[in-house]
C-alpha cells in the first residue's frame, strides 16, 4: 500500500526500525530489472553500489532543496529528518520495476522505444506523486 500512497502504510513504514535496511535492499534489487539487458552482472562486480550511490546523491540533493524551501521549521532534527527522508525516498524504488518489462522481446524496435518512453513517463510521474504524498503524510 506504500507504493500507492496509503497514509497508514506510509506511517507504518516511516516508523519501522527496518526502514533503512529494507530501503537499501529495494534500491539494490531494483537495479536488476532496470539493467537486465545492458551487461552481465558478473562483468561489473560493483553493480549493486551504482544505483545506491546515485540515489544517495539525488535523494540528498532533493532533501536539501525541500529543507530550504519547505521543511525549515525543525532544524534541530535535521539529521533524523534526513535519514527518514532518504529511507522513504528509497522505498519508492520498486515503482521502477516497470522499467524491467522486456518490451523489446515482443515489440519491434520502434514500438519498444515508444513503450519504454511510456514506461519512463509513468514511473517518473508515479514516483513524483508518491514522494509528494509521503512528504505530506510524514512531514
Amino acid at each position: 500500500m506504500y507504493q500507492f500512497g496509503g497514509a497508514e502504510a506510509i506511517r507504518r513504514v516511516a516508523g519501522s526500525r527496518w526502514l533503512p535496511g529494507v530501503a537499501v535492499a529495494l534500491v539494490v534489487i531494483t537495479s536488476l530489472p532496470r539493467n537486465y539487458d545492458q551487461t552481465y552482472i558478473g562483468e561489473v562486480p560493483w553493480w549493486p553500489v551504482i544505483p545506491l550511490v546515485f540515489s544517495f546523491f539525488s535523494g540528498t540533493f532533493l532533501f536539501l532543496i525541500l529543507q530550504v524551501a519547505f521543511l525549515r521549521r525543525a532544524e534541530e532534527n535535521f539529521f533524523r529528518k534526513y535519514l527518514l527522508f532518504l529511507g522513504l525516498f528509497w522505498m519508492t524504488a520498486p515503482v521502477a520495476w516497470r522499467y524491467g518489462i522486456p518490451v523489446e522481446r515482443f515489440l519491434d524496435a520502434r514500438d519498444a522505444a515508444v513503450a519504454n518512453l511510456w514506461l519512463l513517463g509513468i514511473v517518473s510521474v508515479w514516483r513524483v506523486v508518491l514522494i509528494t504524498r509521503v512528504l505530506s503524510v510524514v512531514f
